[in-house]
Formats: C-alpha cells, sequence, structure tokens
C-alpha cells in the first residue's frame, strides 16, 4: 500500500496495487521468471507511476498562486516532458493527450487545468466536422440534465441532517 501512496491530492493506492497485481498476473503466469518478464513488468509499472507523477505535477505547475515562495517555485519549475507536451497540447487547441490505460480521463485532466485557469488558445478543429445547430442542441441537453440533477439533489445542510 505504501509504494502506491505518491500524494495525498489524488489516491492512487488501490488503483497501484491492482494496476501490479494485473501486470503480475499476464506476465507471470507460471513460477519461471525470465529477466526480459520482469523487464516489461517492471517497464508498464514505471510508465503508470509516471503518468500519475505527471497529474499530480500538473496541480503544482499550473497553479495561479503567488503568495509564498513554494507557490512561486511550482509555477516556475520544470517538469518532465510527456507533462510538457500535454500542457502545450491542450494550450494550442483544448486536446487532451490520452495513453491506453490511464488512471486519469480527459475530465479529470480539463478540471484540472481550466480549474487553474489554463486555456487553450484555439479550439481543437475536429469541432467544425459538427453543425453548429447540432453542437447547440446537445449543450441545450447537457444543461438541463445538469439542472434537473441539481434541482433533484438536497440541499447541503438537508443531506448531513438526513444522514445523522
Amino acid at each position: 500500500l505504501a509504494a502506491g501512496f505518491l500524494e495525498p491530492l489524488e489516491s492512487t493506492s488501490i488503483h497501484l496495487i491492482q494496476k501490479g497485481l494485473t501486470h503480475l498476473l499476464n506476465l507471470f503466469p507460471d513460477r519461471t521468471c525470465a529477466d526480459a518478464v520482469a523487464d516489461e513488468f517492471n517497464r508498464l509499472t514505471i510508465k503508470e507511476y509516471d503518468r500519475i507523477r505527471d497529474f499530480i505535477i500538473l496541480h503544482y505547475k499550473a497553479t495561479t498562486r503567488e503568495d509564498a515562495p513554494l507557490w512561486r517555485y511550482c509555477r516556475d519549475m520544470d517538469v518532465p516532458e510527456p507533462l510538457a507536451y500535454k500542457m502545450r497540447q491542450f494550450r494550442n487547441s483544448g486536446r487532451i493527450v490520452r495513453y491506453g490505460s490511464d488512471l486519469f480521463a480527459p475530465s479529470n485532466w480539463i478540471a484540472v487545468l481550466l480549474g487553474q485557469e489554463v486555456w487553450p488558445q484555439n479550439y481543437d478543429p475536429l469541432i467544425d466536422q459538427r453543425a453548429p445547430a447540432q453542437l447547440q442542441a446537445s449543450m441545450r441537453r447537457m444543461r438541463r440534465t445538469i439542472r434537473q440533477a441539481v434541482e433533484a439533489a438536497p440541499r447541503h445542510e438537508q443531506y448531513l441532517v438526513s444522514r445523522r
């Protein structure tokens, strides 16, 4: 469990344990342990940790805070190239670079990026493939669904009272 604890911002321990077990079962179906198989297990595990590391670093790198030396350092620090690449892609067109089995979905990345006021300079040109009326109708449906969910949800105080 301790090996999967990277940072309290994101709960990754259980995911990393499960991924480790999945890799172990997929790569070690018997008691032999060839160096090539161990190398592949290590490669997959390191990639998983690196992708999670990048998502966590983003929380600090994209900060708009300037009220302490820590935040200024984080804003100005160099980041691993895969994260720098993802940030460049998002800033260019709002695209989220995704790898096959990322723990964090595009919506997670968007929440952190936009929440930290990292804005795309352009829009994704793929959006031009859809008619404006179709996009507007889709947005109206999403707004309606969100509004209905909000209206159906209890107020915070009501929820807390109901759980006593």
